[in-house]
């Protein structure tokens, strides 16, 4: 029951809405950065204009990663509050980047798929 009770208090401070909020952000960074991809590797021109979809490409996914590294850090620096050791810290961002590598081949292949 001590664990049912720290949960609810963890529910009531707003855990849910924060780790729903983080994931958002974590799929939408990883959908701007199949975006980006998507616009370098393929051939189809949307609209006419001074900078190469290639270029533009490569300047989306950037930005994709950059929000990424935004959101990882946002997340370290909240379980660094939390007082755990620097060991359980480091499994989480291992753990991290292993996720983001994983769904951002699924949503590649999603992407890809015919």
């Amino acid at each position: 029951m001590i664990f049912l009770s720290k949960l609810n208090k963890a529910i009531d401070d707003g855990l849910v809405t924060l780790i729903f909020s983080h994931i958002r952000n974590y799929l939408m960074c990883m959908t701007i950065m199949i975006a980006g991809l998507f616009a370098v590797e393929s051939e189809y021109k949307a609209l006419p204009g001074l900078i190469p979809d290639i270029l533009f490409g490569f300047w989306v996914f950037g930005l994709g990663v950059i929000l990424a590294l935004f959101n990882l850090y946002n997340a370290v620096y909240r379980l660094s509050k939390l007082r755990h050791p620097i060991i359980l810290n480091f499994l989480l961002i291992i753990f991290y980047v292993i996720v983001t590598f994983r769904i951002f081949e699924i949503v590649w292949h999603f992407s890809t798929a015919n």
